[in-house]
């Protein structure tokens, strides 16, 4: 299986993901042949994960496994898939979104951070773009009127225009890039007082600090900065229409999936501003 997947074109970071996927799967089954494990045994370990509080990773295990018999039916080695009997796990989303007023003043507590960390949070709320990506950001991605942005989870090539503005927050992409201009000379466009690169967990970590001395409280799991991108999909939404934030999530219909498997994704998706 391991063969099978390391030649369907993935990235580095999902090829991983399903290595470390097939490790458990190995752990939990040793040496027993795929004919012989039941739909009882593939039970057993979902709900053990379940058991344990893991309902999102029991949901993963579920999906491989399906897949391994999958391919394995295709093989000639086993007649039947015992995952499809299987019930998927329901996943308890326990995180809280973030709405505008919380987004607010957990933005005008960042002010006694460094700079970064509003401008990190206005770029987020402005390109609902993930924080891997924000970081990844450079003064050399933006050109003729757009910021172009390569999502490193999926890959999608997005052009976003620098005139985009999001009414809701009274925000606009272009002023958020002039200061950032301002405060740095980095060559990425989120960066350090010293004009350095920062990681992802760093702009995490000051955004959690930031919420902290908010004083806001909730009632399940904190937001962290990533729900800044379910924000602005909403906010978007209202603004723009449902498929203006699904296209600037990088988040694909049927039919500009089917294109961006024609192009191999070579070409950009300019983002639109209707």
């Amino acid at each position: 299986y391991d063969s099978i997947i390391s030649v369907r074109g993935l990235r580095p970071k999902t090829l991983a993901d399903y290595r470390s996927k097939i490790r458990a799967i190995k752990e939990r089954f040793q040496d027993i042949p795929l004919s012989d494990i039941t739909t009882r045994d593939i039970a057993t370990i979902l709900n053990d994960y379940v058991s344990e509080g893991k309902s999102a990773t029991s949901k993963l295990i579920r999906s491989t496994l399906s897949d391994i018999f999958r391919e394995a039916i295709a093989e000639g080695f086993i007649h039947s898939n015992p995952v499809t009997a299987t019930r998927a796990a329901k996943s308890e989303v326990k995180r809280v979104r973030l709405t505008t007023d919380e987004f607010m003043k957990i933005y005008d507590a960042a002010g006694k951070q460094p700079p970064w960390v509003k401008l990190s949070m206005e770029i987020a709320l402005l390109t609902g773009q993930r924080v891997s990506d924000i970081c990844a950001m450079k003064w050399v991605d933006i050109s003729e009127g757009f910021l172009h942005v390569q999502q490193q989870k999926t890959g999608a090539k997005l052009a976003i225009p620098v005139t985009i503005k999001l009414d809701a927050a009274n925000l606009s992409l272009s002023d958020t890039l002039k200061r950032c201009k301002s405060l740095s000379q980095g060559e990425t466009i989120i960066s350090s007082t010293r004009s350095e690169a920062l990681s992802s967990g760093t702009v995490s970590r000051y955004f959690m600090r930031a919420r902290k001395e908010s004083g806001l409280s909730f009632s399940g799991e904190p937001p962290t900065f990533h729900e800044i991108r379910s924000l602005s999909a909403r906010l978007y939404e209202k603004q723009y229409g449902e498929r203006f934030a699904q296209h600037l999530l990088g988040h694909k219909s049927d039919s500009m999936a089917a294109q961006y498997r024609n192009d191999r994704g070579r070409e950009w998706e300019r983002i639109e501003i209707s």
